[in-house]
């Protein structure tokens, strides 16, 4: 005869447990929850920072739609009524979106690749930096230097008739 232990597993979710854990079932469920968590901070920053300069921009623009409605009162109501539904509903659509277990599993694999790549050592970094900034410098020269050479030709062609700078 099987115990009762055996024959009733314990719930996923015990009282007083998290909402929030991988296993509970839900809307609010976060899937792999201990995995990808650099990647999913940033995209979740990423999307606030969206969200938030969204109702910034409806802010500013209500006025602007209710050009005949009077009375602070009820620009700041429609104001209100308006910008929290669109923030309540883009969150909702941010968490859904970055918690589908696909689009997870890819800021999963992210954050691991990140993790496997060999970052370039200070010295390496100010060194190449340098490379960079002499080539763009010599670029800009020798540019220079021919944009001179052809307003010259040009100037004493009389195609142009403003003179290089030395003349």
């Amino acid at each position: 005869m099987a115990s009762p232990a055996a024959s009733n597993p314990a719930p996923s979710n015990p009282p007083g447990g998290s909402p929030f854990r991988s296993d509970a079932p839900g809307f609010f469920r976060i899937y792999k929850s201990s995995q990808g968590y650099w990647t999913r901070l940033g995209t979740a920053l990423g999307a606030t920072m969206i969200i938030l300069f969204t109702a910034a921009w409806l802010w500013q623009q209500i006025p602007a739609w209710l050009s005949g409605l009077t009375g602070t009162d009820k620009v700041l109501t429609v104001r209100l009524s308006v910008i929290l539904p669109v923030i309540a509903g883009l969150t909702l659509f941010s968490w859904w979106m970055m918690n589908k277990p696909s689009r997870a599993e890819f800021l999963i694999e992210t954050d691991n690749e990140m993790k496997r790549i060999n970052w370039a050592s200070r010295k390496d970094l100010v060194g190449s930096t340098r490379v960079v900034i002499f080539f763009m410098l010599a670029t800009a020269f020798v540019l220079f230097f021919y944009d001179q050479l052809f307003q010259l030709i040009f100037w004493l062609l009389s195609v142009l008739r403003t003179p290089p700078l030395g003349f």
